[in-house]
């Protein structure tokens, strides 16, 4: 992530967790703005083999929803572009 994210435009401070403990977020940022102070994600691996996603915990603190949706508009008005 460290390498690839960049690239992108995607920046954190702090990436904690793995797979299977669930994954910690610290200050999300888009083109060095921030989207999100923290998101904490858990999940059951354990669902893949009926090919499910199971989201068991989805925690988002001080999300910036205005930044949030400007950037999607961004996006998808360039994927139909």
């Amino acid at each position: 992530a460290k390498d690839i994210l960049p690239h992108y435009g995607i920046g954190y401070q702090k990436i904690s967790g793995n797979l299977f403990t669930g994954i910690k977020i610290t200050s999300l940022e888009y083109n060095n703005s921030r989207l999100v102070d923290k998101i904490n994600i858990h999940w059951n691996p354990i669902a893949l083999l009926e090919d499910t996603i199971h989201i068991t915990k989805l925690e988002i603190k001080n999300a910036n929803s205005n930044k949030i949706k400007r950037y999607s508009t961004l996006y998808l008005n360039q994927r139909v572009s």
